[in-house]
């Protein structure tokens, strides 16, 4: 999924009990990447109740839960 400078996407689904996610933040600007739905294990290291991180501008990587 791709979006254009401060625009805000979202991924809408029902029951989702994991996944693999790619991500690129943008070289001029961080990407934020959150999920609502605690029902699996998050795989960013999180406060508890919380599932987000933010990828530094320029940067790249790759999670599974």
């Amino acid at each position: 999924m791709r979006g254009a400078r401060n625009e805000q996407q979202v991924i809408a689904a029902r029951s989702i009990t994991g996944g693999r996610c790619e991500y690129q933040a943008s070289a001029d600007g961080p990407l934020v990447l959150e999920f609502d739905d605690l029902r699996f294990q998050c795989p960013f290291a999180s406060p508890p109740g919380t599932c987000r991180t933010e990828v530094a501008a320029g940067h790249a990587g790759a999670r599974q839960a």
